[in-house]
């Protein structure tokens, strides 16, 4: 399941360089490309030993006493996330006086440029971050749920409400990938497809509602047209139109598209671009939001890196940017063997331990988006993991009731 997502992530992103009409400012299509392939062939070539473990069967688990029990629980995590929103709202308009009503473009540099974190702020984070396995639990056990809408809505619009608070786009990202591994997770466990047309039109529907309204809030901000802004916006993400004649931003829906596809694969420009560069100053590899804290405390200074502006880069180019095509070989084999791992404990007829979940839940993560950027990049996947793991842990110590509703 995991690396059939993986390789189709990757085509996709590949299709996406060579027909979209925009391209990397430097740099040859033919050498990106060329290492998007060699990255899959290298975990394809790590994953195929684990195809004939595992006997594809698998075992039903027994959801008669979790659907009385999931309310509760579902309760108590959706709780924890409304504190945890409430805290961050207190962090952010009491005590570093950021006015929401300019519009959430401008109340997020002005958070940006704010200092940096306290305690409210610290634990509203962590908090509200059980929204994300509150999500995930509401979508893999929607057939056993009452009131199966009502959780799915109110922990979509805590997502999309700390995404707002923060007038960024990246928490929409990783929302998505949890709701895709939720949903293919229930089919793969429960051995049918659940059927949630309504519901996927409501998370459609809140996701581009949010993006057009947040793109608006630059524009509004720039004093611009949203043609001008998405225009201006893909130059900043080292992008340049592919021939003349090409005009895209013809209306604002096209304008939003346009830039929604380039913030997603932009990474591929910049690995394109880190192809043609001699000089390869801090890393990216590694670089993810705990490091940066730590460096924070200890009041270290940040490494420059070549590449401006906090754009992403894609797994193999972020492999290859700090050492070279050895890093790439050596990041895809261990990338290969764990998604090898996970789709073995997929198959198994064994119910899966909410740890075991919660690994293949991350690996799926990397897998899917390693044509966009490495997933501990992305600054609240330290936060959404941190989640889980607590809900792994309290899986082992809680009582019974709440261990066979962690039981998948």
């Amino acid at each position: 399941m995991t690396f059939k997502y993986f390789f189709v992530s990757n085509i996709v992103a590949i299709l996406i360089l060579m027909i979209f009409p925009f391209k990397a400012a430097s740099g040859e299509l033919f050498d990106v490309i060329l290492l998007n392939i060699t990255f899959i062939f290298f975990v394809a070539c790590a994953y195929f030993p684990f195809v004939n473990f595992g006997d594809g069967r698998v075992k039903e688990t027994d959801f008669t006493t979790a659907a009385l029990i999931s309310q509760n629980f579902l309760n108590v995590l959706l709780t924890a996330s409304i504190i945890g929103f409430g805290l961050i709202l207190y962090d952010r308009i009491f005590l570093r006086n950021i006015n929401y009503l300019e519009g959430l473009r401008s109340a997020r540099y002005a958070w940006l440029a704010s200092e940096s974190g306290n305690i409210y702020g610290v634990t509203g984070n962590l908090l509200s971050s059980f929204a994300y396995v509150g999500l995930f639990l509401s979508v893999y056990h929607y057939l056993n749920m009452a009131k199966r809408v009502f959780y799915i809505f109110y922990f979509l619009m805590l997502i999309i409400g700390f995404a707002a608070l923060n007038g960024g786009r990246s928490n929409l990202l990783l929302v998505s990938v949890i709701w895709i591994f939720a949903r293919l997770l229930a089919e793969r466990r429960r051995g049918h497809t659940v059927k949630l047309t309504l519901v996927h039109g409501l998370f459609a529907l809140l996701l581009f509602g949010y993006i057009v309204y947040i793109s608006n809030s630059s524009a509004e901000l720039g004093g611009v047209e949203i043609e001008v802004l998405a225009e201006a916006g893909i130059h900043d993400l080292y992008g340049v139109a592919a021939c003349v004649s090409c005009d895209v931003f013809t209306s604002k829906i096209a304008s939003i598209l346009s830039y929604l596809v380039a913030y997603l694969y932009h990474g591929q420009w910049i690995a394109q671009i880190s192809l043609g560069l001699s000089y390869f100053p801090g890393n990216y590899l590694f670089e993810s939001a705990p490091l940066v804290m730590l460096r924070t405390l200890l009041g270290a200074p940040a490494e420059a890196v070549y590449f401006e502006g906090g754009v992403f880069i894609s797994l193999p180019g972020a492999a290859y940017y700090d050492y070279g095509y050895m890093g790439v070989f050596f990041v895809a084999i261990l990338l290969g063997v764990a998604i090898g791992v996970a789709d073995f404990l997929l198959r198994s007829r064994r119910s899966l331990s909410f740890l075991k979940v919660t690994y293949c839940c991350v690996v799926f993560f990397y897998g899917i988006l390693s044509p966009i950027a490495p997933a501990h990049g992305f600054s609240y996947f330290s936060y959404v993991l941190f989640s889980f793991l607590v809900i792994s842990f309290l899986s082992h110590v809680a009582p019974r009731s709440m261990s066979e509703l962690l039981k998948l």
